[in-house]
């Protein structure tokens, strides 16, 4: 089917046969052998022109379906002209700055790339459904051998890139901050008060904060930065990974490393598949920025 086919709609054979450069009798040939084939009749033909039948506008809502999706493949070809990558990736300030790097490097460029800011559960899942080409998961450290056996049963490779501590977040206000110095007792004061939640599931395995957190005082949100309002708000508290040199801006918060809650980072892919050199260079960029931090750990595979 040329890519030129017309997609417009005309309640005339007349003018259909003018858009299409042919005839009226051509055009209406062609109709009458579709409902021949079809079985059904699709228009009626009337003094104001052609009426589609019930069944008629159930074939016209199909057909325009399938004249989408071809359109849809035709133009798999100008994006597979040009360079292309689709990332799913956990919430995290050390993947969108690296997708933000990518983009900057190539301006003006023909390219086609899109970010995908989601749970590790969910990245693998948009990767198993060819729905992005890499993902960028985490698990806490202890949990490496499960995770990475789990996922090659799936079809899906990790390759472990390196290692982020997992910290809580607390007001440098906060009461708790008055009564203890240390780190410890601080942690576990915390269970009595509220726990700021944001994009729940972000792990593939249990989360480190969970034992310090009263599951019956959880305040769920969806935006990062309101996250850190109500933190102020509510003497509350949230969790997450130490943020990247370049982007701490929120000087008021107070980080508390938790215990042997050190966060593994995974590259994800299909299993077989090559990467491409826009996946490679993001990768690039992810791991100098982990390195930068002194988190990257050189040893790893």
């Amino acid at each position: 089917m040329p890519s030129s086919f017309p997609r417009q709609c005309h309640r005339s054979i007349s003018a259909a046969a003018r858009n299409l450069f042919t005839s009226t009798s051509n055009i209406s040939k062609l109709i009458s052998n579709l409902e021949e084939e079809l079985g059904y009749t699709i228009f009626n033909r009337t003094a104001n022109g052609l009426v589609p039948t019930a069944p008629g506008r159930e074939f016209i809502m199909h057909a325009t379906t399938i004249l989408k999706e071809y359109g849809e493949i035709e133009h798999l070809r100008d994006t597979y002209n040009s360079k292309k990558l689709s990332i799913a990736s956990l919430t995290s300030s050390y993947c969108s700055n690296a997708f933000a790097e990518l983009a900057f490097n190539h301006l003006g460029e023909n390219i086609h790339i899109e970010y995908n800011n989601t749970t590790s559960n969910d990245a693998v899942n948009l990767l198993m459904n060819y729905q992005c080409d890499l993902a960028v998961v985490a698990g806490t450290t202890t949990d490496d051998s499960n995770s990475e056996h789990h996922f090659r049963h799936k079809g899906i490779t990790l390759k472990k890139i390196g290692e982020v501590p997992t910290v809580m977040y607390i007001a440098k206000i906060h009461p708790l901050l008055a009564k203890y110095e240390n780190d410890s007792d601080i942690l576990h004061a915390v269970y009595h008060y509220p726990y700021i939640e944001y994009n729940d599931d972000m792990f593939l395995s249990p989360h480190p904060i969970r034992p310090y957190i009263n599951t019956e005082n959880v305040i769920k949100i969806n935006e990062r930065d309101w996250r850190y309002k109500i933190i102020k708000m509510t003497n509350g508290f949230a969790s997450g990974t130490v943020l990247p040199s370049d982007v701490k801006i929120y000087d008021w918060l107070r980080e508390i490393t938790i215990p042997q809650g050190e966060l593994s980072f995974f590259l994800a892919w299909r299993n077989g598949e090559e990467q491409s050199p826009m996946c490679k260079e993001f990768t690039d960029i992810l791991t100098s920025k982990l390195k930068k931090d002194g988190r990257y750990c050189e040893s790893l595979k």
